[in-house]
C-alpha cells in the first residue's frame, strides 16, 4: 500500500461518515450507557450488582466475557481515593506504571515500554477512541463512570499496539434529566481541587453534559535546595469535557464529544539513587551533600512540564435491524514543553529540553456489530490512523548539546472480524482475526535547517484470537484462549541517528473460571496465563541518551484473581491479586550497571551483558489489593468508612535488575458522611498512610544512577460534594 492508497483510505472513511450522517433519516432510540456497577455494589436482594463491560465492543455481563478483566467504577475509585489514572494500580492487580515527564507508561502483567514519544503496548481507549499520545493517558477521574483493564493481547478488536492489554475508560454521558454535582477538596499541601458536572435535555431529541476540574497546589512536596523553589508542585491543571447527544429517530444516536486539558507542573526532581553518587558530584563547601527528603533535589534549575492537549470525536450508532453500524471519527492534537534537569546537581551538567513537541492524530473506526443472539454473534470493521509527532529537543551532557527537530509520521489501516458461535449447548467458540498495514517515516532538521530523510519502515502483521468457553451452570463459566498481539516497530525519534527498532510480538495462552457464589453475594474470578514474548522493545541509555531497542525474548506466566463479596449488611469487599514470573529467555545486548565508589562515583555500563533469567522491568512477582467498605445510617445520615490496601513486591526498572523499587504497602482511607436529603456529603481522607517511598522512575547511565519519587507522600485532606 503506497501513499496514494492511504489518501484514498482517508477520503473513503471521511465520505463514509458523511454518507452515514445523511442517511440517518430513520427514527432512533436513546443510547443508554451500560450498567457499570462497581464490584462490591449490591442489589436490594443482597446479590452483587451485575458489571457490564465492552471488552468485546458490545455491552456484556463481565461474567460472560472469556477475558481476564478488572472493572472499577466511580464509587470504588472515590472510596480508594484514586484521583488520576497513574494511581489506578492500587485497585487493579497486574497493572503497574511509571510516568516520565508526564507521559503515562502503563504495564500489564509485565508488558509495557518506557518511552514518551512512541505508542505504548498497553492501548488506552476513552469512550471508544484510541489514545495514541501517552501524555493524554494522565486522565483526571472526576467524570469517569468506569475503568476496565483488559489483560493480555487484544489483537483482534483493539489490535493496534495492544501486546500487553487495554485500559478502557468510559466517561459519564448526557441525560435528559437535569442534574449535576459540584465538588471541592483541600489537603495539607494546599492542594485545592474543584470539579463540576452538569447535564440535561436541550430538547426531546438532544441532551448535553459538561464536566470540568481545576487543581492548584500552594506547597510542593519537596524543595530545590539550589534555587529555593518547590518541587513536585501543580501550578495549575484544568480539564474540561463536553458531550452532545442527538437522537434524530428511533434507531440512531449521534454523540459529539470534545475535551481539553491545560497543565503546568514542577516535576521530575531527580536526586542520586540511594547509595550512589554521580561521577561529576558537586564539590562546593563541605563537598557532596545528600538531600534530606526523597522529594528534594540540588538541580541547577527547576524542571517543569507544560501540556496543552485536546480533541473531538463523533460517534454515530445506527441500528440496521440485523446489526448496528457504528462510526467513530476522532481528531486529537497537543503539545508538551518541558525542561528536565536530570542529574540532580547544580549547574546544567545533564538536561533535557523539549521546547516544542506538537502532535496530530486522526483515527477512524467503522464497526458492523450483529444484534445480540444467544447462538451466534459477530462483528466486522476497519480501523485507520494517521499519527504525526514532532520532537524538537536539545540534550545537554556536560559541555555537549545535541539539537534536532524530528518528525515521525505513522499511517496504518487494519480490517478485522470476530464471531462467536454456540457449538454445543452452553459451549461457545470465538474466533477473530486482524490484518495491520503500517508505514512510518522519519525526517530530521538541524540548527542550520538542513533536513535529513531517514526513510520509511513498513510493517504487515496478522493477529488473531481463538477462545472456547463453557457455561458449567448459571454461576460458573470456564474458558480457554489463545491470542497473538503485536506492537509495531519504528524510529528513535529523540535521537534520530540511533537504529530503528523492530516490532514485538506475543503469543498468549489463558484459561480461567468466572464464578458467582453464595446466592451471588460473592464473585470469584481466576485466570492462569502463559506468554511467549519475542523481540521485546526495551528502553536503554546509550552514551547518556534514551533509545528503544529490541531485547530478545521473554517467557511470562502467572495467575490472576479478582474477588468481590458482600460480607454482611452494609459491609463489602473488592480486591484481587496476581503472581507473575516474567523473565528474559534471551537478551544478549542488555546494559548492566555497576556502581562505582566515590570518587569517581557514577556507574559502569557493560554493553555485552546477557540478561537471560532477569525479570522484565516493572514486573512485580506478587501484588495484592483490597478495598473494604462499611456503610450504615446514623441520625438520618449515611456514614461510609472505606480503606484500601495495595501491596507490591519489589520490581526493577531496567533489565539488569540493579535499580529497584523496594516492596511497599500503600494504604488509603476515608470517612464519608452523606447528610439527610442525600445531596451534601463531607469526607475526611488520607493517602499513603504509611508514607511509603515509591519511585516514579529510576535508571542508571554511565555518569550516574538517578531517582525520581513522583508518588505522593502521606497526605491528609477534606472534601465536600453537592448533588442537585
Amino acid at each position: 500500500m503506497n501513499k496514494n492508497d492511504f489518501s484514498f483510505a482517508r477520503r473513503a472513511t471521511l465520505l463514509g461518515s458523511a454518507a452515514l450522517l445523511i442517511a440517518l433519516s430513520h427514527p432512533v432510540i436513546a443510547q443508554t450507557a451500560g450498567d457499570t456497577s462497581a464490584p462490591g455494589a449490591s442489589n436490594d436482594d443482597g446479590a452483587l450488582a451485575e458489571i457490564v463491560v465492552t471488552a468485546q465492543k458490545r455491552s456484556e455481563n463481565l461474567q460472560d466475557v472469556p477475558i481476564a478483566v478488572t472493572a472499577v467504577n466511580a464509587e470504588r475509585l472515590a472510596n480508594a481515593r484514586i484521583e488520576n489514572l497513574t494511581e489506578l494500580r492500587a485497585v487493579a492487580p497486574g497493572l503497574n506504571m511509571r510516568t516520565s515527564f508526564n507521559n503515562f507508561n502503563p504495564y500489564i502483567r509485565g508488558v509495557g515500554t518506557e518511552s514518551g514519544f512512541t505508542e505504548n503496548p498497553v492501548g488506552i481507549y476513552i469512550d471508544g477512541v484510541y489514545i495514541a499520545q501517552q501524555r493524554d493517558g494522565i486522565q483526571n477521574m472526576n467524570d469517569i463512570a468506569q475503568v476496565a483493564v483488559l489483560k493480555g493481547p487484544q489483537g483482534t478488536l483493539f489490535g493496534r499496539n495492544t501486546t500487553g492489554g487495554v485500559i478502557q475508560i468510559t466517561t459519564r454521558g448526557p441525560s435528559y434529566d437535569a442534574g449535576g454535582e459540584a465538588g471541592l477538596s483541600y489537603d495539607e499541601y494546599q492542594t485545592l481541587t474543584s470539579d463540576l458536572y452538569l447535564t440535561g435535555g436541550l430538547s426531546d431529541k438532544v441532551a448535553a453534559s459538561i464536566s470540568t476540574q481545576y487543581r492548584t497546589q500552594g506547597k510542593g512536596w519537596g524543595d530545590n535546595l539550589t534555587t529555593g523553589n518547590d518541587t513536585f508542585k501543580t501550578k495549575h491543571n484544568f480539564s474540561i469535557r463536553g458531550k452532545l447527544m442527538f437522537e434524530p429517530g428511533d434507531n440512531t444516536t449521534i454523540t459529539l464529544i470534545g475535551d481539553y486539558r491545560d497543565s503546568h507542573d514542577l516535576a521530575e526532581a531527580y536526586q542520586p539513587y540511594p547509595g550512589t553518587v554521580p561521577t561529576i558530584a558537586w564539590t562546593g563547601p563541605g563537598g557532596y551533600v545528600p538531600v534530606d527528603s526523597r522529594y528534594d533535589t540540588r538541580a541547577g534549575r527547576d524542571s517543569f512540564i507544560k501540556i496543552k492537549t485536546g480533541g473531538a470525536s463523533l460517534n454515530i450508532d445506527h441500528d440496521l435491524g440485523f446489526a448496528r453500524l457504528v462510526s467513530i471519527s476522532a481528531y486529537r492534537a497537543g503539545n508538551t514543553k518541558l525542561i528536565g534537569d536530570t542529574d540532580g546537581l547544580p549547574g546544567t551538567l545533564s538536561e533535557l529540553r523539549f521546547p516544542d513537541t506538537p502532535s496530530d492524530v486522526y483515527t477512524q473506526e467503522i464497526q458492523l456489530v450483529s444484534n445480540d443472539s444467544s447462538s451466534f454473534n459477530w462483528m466486522a470493521g476497519a480501523f485507520y490512523i494517521n499519527n504525526t509527532n514532532v520532537v524538537e529537543r536539545t540534550i545537554v551532557v556536560g559541555p555537549f548539546a545535541l539539537y534536532a527537530r524530528n518528525k515521525e509520521v505513522a499511517e496504518s489501516i487494519a480490517p478485522f472480524a470476530q464471531a462467536t458461535l454456540e457449538v454445543l449447548p452452553g459451549t461457545k467458540l470465538t474466533g477473530g482475526i486482524r490484518y495491520t498495514y503500517e508505514k512510518r517515516d522519519l525526517t530530521s532538521k538541524d540548527l542550520a535547517g538542513v533536513e535529513t530523510d531517514f526513510g520509511s519502515k513498513t510493517f504487515k502483521e496478522i493477529t488473531y484470537r481463538i477462545a472456547l468457553d463453557h457455561q458449567i451452570n448459571d454461576n460458573v463459566l470456564a474458558y480457554a484462549s489463545h491470542s497473538r498481539g503485536f506492537k509495531s516497530g519504528g524510529f528513535n525519534a529523540i535521537v534520530q541517528t540511533n537504529p530503528a527498532f523492530a516490532p514485538e510480538s506475543l503469543h498468549a495462552y489463558e484459561a480461567g473460571l468466572k464464578t458467582e457464589l453464595l446466592d451471588r453475594s460473592a464473585r470469584f474470578n481466576i485466570a492462569g496465563f502463559y506468554y511467549d514474548f519475542a523481540n521485546v522493545q526495551v528502553n536503554r541509555y546509550v552514551s547518556g541518551f534514551p533509545i528503544l531497542q529490541n531485547g530478545g525474548g521473554a517467557e511470562l506466566y502467572g495467575v490472576d484473581i479478582d474477588l468481590d463479596a458482600k460480607l454482611a449488611e452494609g459491609l463489602t469487599f473488592s480486591g484481587g491479586l496476581e503472581w507473575l514470573s516474567a523473565k528474559y529467555s534471551n537478551y544478549p545486548n542488555a546494559g548492566r550497571a555497576t556502581f562505582n565508589p566515590f570518587p569517581p562515583g557514577g556507574a559502569t555500563i557493560d554493553t555485552t551483558f546477557n540478561a537471560k533469567g532477569k525479570r522484565l522491568p516493572l514486573s512485580q512477582e506478587f501484588v495484592a489489593n483490597g478495598t473494604l467498605t462499611y456503610e450504615h445510617e446514623m441520625m438520618g445520615a449515611k456514614v461510609s468508612y472505606s480503606g484500601t490496601v495495595n501491596y507490591s513486591s519489589e520490581f526493577f526498572f531496567e533489565p539488569d535488575n540493579v535499580v529497584r523499587q523496594k516492596p511497599y504497602f500503600m494504604v488509603n482511607g476515608s470517612v464519608r458522611v452523606l447528610l439527610p436529603g442525600d445531596k451534601i456529603s463531607l469526607t475526611v481522607f488520607v493517602k499513603n498512610l504509611l508514607d511509603e517511598a515509591i519511585l516514579n522512575r529510576a535508571y542508571a547511565r554511565a555518569d550516574a544512577a538517578l531517582a525520581n519519587y513522583g508518588s505522593p507522600p502521606r497526605t491528609f485532606g477534606v472534601a465536600a460534594r453537592y448533588s442537585f
